[in-house]
């Protein structure tokens, strides 16, 4: 049997307002960041393997799901993985993009662990789906004794 207090979101609160719109802009940010980090190193690659496709066909994939809010969790820890890993890897040097610097990608991988410790925010899907739920408890209509 299952307690209570272990059955928990993996968001608590969805903050709203001024904070929420501080959420949508940091994970539109580091989103589309990893949107055009990707497409810059696939398209500047010849005829890259198919590792390295797929990866970056999945940084896309988490990217935009990043900007819209969905799979907060899973999305971000992705990104700041390959930010980090951008951070401390070596880096090539013949291909284009955003994070050449590795202060810069090690920025962007502290901002996606900000998001992932913040949450997706009142203005994303993941509120949508899993966010905030209101019950509502009938009154009984039980006899008087």
């Amino acid at each position: 049997m299952l307690r209570s207090d272990r059955l928990q979101p993996v968001f608590s609160v969805f903050p709203g307002r001024w904070p929420g719109a501080g959420l949508v802009l940091l994970r539109g940010m580091i989103g589309i960041a990893a949107v055009v980090q990707a497409v810059l190193y696939l398209a500047e690659a010849s005829s890259p393997p198919l590792a390295v496709w797929l990866a970056g066909v999945g940084i896309i994939a988490c990217g935009a799901s990043l900007v819209v809010g969905f799979l907060t969790l899973g999305c971000g820890a992705a990104l700041s993985l390959m930010f980090v890993a951008l951070a401390l890897g070596p880096l090539p040097s013949d291909n284009a993009g955003l994070f050449l610097d590795r202060i810069a990608a090690l920025f962007a991988g502290i901002t996606s662990l900000a998001i992932i410790l913040l949450g997706p925010g009142a203005f994303s899907l993941d509120a949508r789906l899993f966010g905030r739920r209101e019950i509502v408890i009938p009154h009984s209509k039980a006899p008087k004794s």
